[in-house]
């Protein structure tokens, strides 16, 4: 049986002296990095809406910030809106996210 290799598959950590990311925290960057991309190329892809929820120390906090490090790297840095549940979680990103 073949495993289904997705459009964004091959989309990979862009520093590579950070640590890597797990499996699941880089299918969240790469279809993130993928929209991006998708965006910039002006191919219109439907508008991306994405949850990451865990506990504390499951690494969602690593995945916004090598995403929006993503963003920055291509200039796109106003494309991407941050909202968090609590103020901790926004405070964390040290930026003009938005949370209640």
């Amino acid at each position: 049986m073949k495993s289904k290799v997705h459009k964004w598959a091959h989309y990979t950590n862009l520093d590579r002296k950070k640590p890597a990311l797990n499996t699941e925290q880089k299918q969240a960057y790469e279809i993130i990095a993928w929209d991006l991309d998708q965006m910039l190329a002006r191919r219109h892809p439907p508008t991306l809406r994405m949850i990451m929820y865990g506990e504390g120390g499951t690494g969602k906090l690593k995945v916004i910030q090598t995403v929006t490090e993503a963003f920055a790297s291509r200039n796109s840095s106003t494309m991407l809106v941050k909202v968090a549940y609590t103020g901790i979680a926004g405070h964390k990103w040290q930026d003009d996210s938005l949370y209640p």
